[in-house]
């Protein structure tokens, strides 16, 4: 992956720049402060080239800026960096992040140019999926860019002190096999679903297993008990047909039928021998009707006259009553005027109550004679009928004849009904003989049901034989999966390759800048106290002069190592085939070094020049003795201008 070509527009400090970036060999970036004499190149705007660069791809500074930020104060706004990138097959992507922008906002685009010229818009819905395609592209993510392509003073990557995590994250990214590591993850969760699923269908076979034998059981339990309620069923229908025989004997529907209807026409014979004996006494006799009515009629009226005697007798002691409080109706109302008596109207109202009185008395004794007369009358009445019954001839045959009817009537039918009883209750019997004849036996269901489930048990069993068989092979398969990407599969063939290449640069990069006093190995493997290789990540620093850890070095040892680490992890990046990154930024690593140690410097760095395509040196020092092609960052009232090698003529 090459850098063609890098535009800057109100970026930290640079005002507007565009720089060629591909193929320019050792460029030495140097900054001229004129804002603030005293501060020299400081402040300059140098680290702003590498800044935008990291900023474009990943949206933070190589110092790690984000936000507004890393907009020019002076412009305000109106920020972008776009870059132009070349891949190994020649195809070209141009990546535009802006800030604060007029047209554009915030936003993050994506696009690439076909051989032909074609533009192709790649830019994704949200700027996260646009950042993850650029990085896929790329073939990094910022913190490898950190920590291979760009070396900083500020930010020089501390790998010797990075964590087993820290280092494993970054060194399998830049090896290119982080992904294996999700394969890994993917492959034991595959193989560990695969597994549970297979002890589920064995746990299932042995439940299928168990339904057979159940089943089984079941069929021989239930068609024992089938056949010997066929047994039973064989001699309950015989013992029921003996006894209806017994009881009833040949053909008794027939027969109790026949007798029932000759019963029935007994009853009716009777029946009309019953009717005329009962008319023949039921029949009326017009002088003894009239005597009859002549005694009710004289009964009714001595009630009417007690009735009316009784009221009588009570209305007169009413009238006494009121005639003994005569005195105490002072000024109350007359219950024959209304007016209201006074003291002087006692004598007149007690006579009116008198005369009353009297009145009713009388009323009463005219009662008394008219109930007597209706008494005579009423017994007079009774004697003449009684007198006329009495002449008549008896009755007793005619009793006696509808009598002897009405027992032939009631003796035929108790017959009928007797023979209905019986007829009735062949029936039940006959109706329990052929609902037997028609019994299924209770158990023949159950028996069918048990033959049916053991049958779809043993399909069942071969279909989840097969497949445990099948599942069998799948964890078989999937453990050698989990074997390949696990941490002694084909990561750690990788990481084979990828450690002694490691060593062997990080090596070369220590002997050149060091005289081979100092080593640091790289390892990614280590043996538990069982034998068996897990994963380690750790850089082994020792002096040969000094401490044997990275901690016991001195500052000026330490930042050899940090740059060898990372020099050795740049070329791992940049040799991966499809990725191969050809930048490097060296960030003020020469700051405090001495004339011998700064000459190492940059023979390391010219070789990798040579190798790499680009190397850019942003340093406040002087090194035209051993970089001849310079850029110039100058810094005046707010906004640095780019000048050099880098910029097009």
């Amino acid at each position: 992956m090459e850098i063609r070509k890098l535009n800057i527009q109100n970026f930290m400090s640079i005002g507007t720049a565009e720089l060629m970036l591909n193929d320019r060999g050792l460029v030495l970036i140097q900054g001229v402060n004129k804002d603030d004499t005293s501060a020299a190149s400081n402040g300059a705007g140098k680290s702003s080239i590498a800044d935008g660069i990291s900023w474009c791809l990943f949206g933070k500074t190589a110092r790690g800026e984000t936000g507004d930020a890393i907009v020019n104060q002076k412009a305000g706004g109106d920020t972008r960096v776009q870059i132009t990138l070349t891949d190994d097959d020649g195809k070209q992507y141009v990546v535009t992040r802006n800030r604060k922008h007029s047209h554009s906002k915030n936003r993050l685009t994506l696009g690439s140019v076909d051989a032909d010229g074609t533009k192709v818009d790649l830019t994704l819905g949200t700027d996260r999926q646009t950042q993850e395609l650029i990085e896929s592209i790329v073939g990094c993510s910022e913190s490898v860019f950190t920590s291979a392509i760009y070396a900083g003073q500020e930010r020089m990557p501390d790998l010797p002190s990075m964590t087993d995590k820290q280092l494993k994250e970054l060194l399998e990214e830049a090896a290119g096999i982080s992904e294996l590591h999700g394969f890994y993850q993917r492959a034991k969760a595959w193989h560990f679903s695969i597994k549970d699923r297979l002890g589920i269908k064995q746990a299932n076979l042995k439940a299928v297993d168990r339904v057979i034998a159940d089943a089984s059981e079941w069929i021989v339990s239930f068609e024992e008990s089938h056949f010997k309620w066929l047994e039973k069923k064989e001699a309950d229908k015989k013992h029921l047909r003996a006894t209806i025989k017994e009881t009833f004997g040949d053909d008794p529907e027939a027969r109790l039928t026949a007798e029932i209807t000759a019963a029935k026409r007994e009853v009716l014979v009777a029946a009309a021998a019953y009717e005329v004996a009962k008319a023949a006494l039921a029949k009326k006799d017009p002088a003894e009707q009239g005597y009859l009515e002549n005694c009710q009629k004289a009964e009714r009226k001595v009630v009417s006259l007690e009735a009316t005697l009784k009221a009588s007798a009570a209305e007169i002691l009413r009238a006494k009553a009121d005639l003994e409080r005569i005195e105490g109706k002072v000024g109350s109302p007359c219950g024959e005027c209304g007016k209201v008596y006074e003291a002087d109207d006692l004598d007149s109202a007690r006579k009116a109550q008198t005369a009353g009185l009297r009145g009713r008395v009388q009323t009463h004794r005219d009662l008394q004679e008219a109930l007597s007369e209706a008494r005579r009358i009423s017994g007079e009445a009774k004697l003449e009928r009684d007198t006329y019954i009495a002449s008549k001839p008896p009755i007793e045959a005619l009793q006696e004849a509808a009598l002897d009817a009405q027992y032939k009537v009631q003796a035929a039918r108790d017959l009928c009904r007797d023979l209905e009883a019986q007829l009735e209750r062949y029936r039940l019997w006959a109706s329990k003989l052929d609902a037997l004849e028609k019994a299924e036996s209770p158990d023949w269901d159950k028996l069918q049901k048990a033959i049916e489930r053991k049958k779809s048990a043993v399909a069942e069993l071969e279909a989840a034989t097969k497949e445990v068989a099948e599942l069998e092979k799948s964890v078989a398969l999937h453990a050698q999966a989990v074997e390949v990407f696990g941490p002694a599969g084909v990561r750690a063939h990788i990481l084979d390759n990828v450690t002694p290449y490691l060593n062997t640069r990080t090596g070369e990069y220590l002997s050149t800048l060091s005289d081979g006093n100092l080593t640091a190995v790289w390892s990614t493997l280590s043996t538990t106290a069982k034998g068996e290789l897990r994963e380690r990540f750790v850089i082994e620093v020792s002096n040969a002069t000094g401490g044997n850890s990275f901690g016991l070095l001195s500052g000026g040892e330490k930042r050899k190592v940090r740059l060898a680490c990372a020099l050795a992890l740049q070329d791992l990046v940049s040799t991966r085939a499809t990725k191969a990154f050809r930048l490097f930024v060296a960030d003020e690593i020469d700051d405090a070094l001495d004339p011998a140690g700064l000459e190492r410097l940059m023979a390391v760095l010219e070789e990798k020049a040579r190798e790499r395509g680009t190397v850019l040196v942003i340093s406040h020092n002087s090194l035209s003795d051993w970089i001849r092609d310079v850029v110039t960052v100058e810094k005046s009232e707010g906004q640095s201008v780019v000048r050099g090698v880098l910029c097009p003529s």
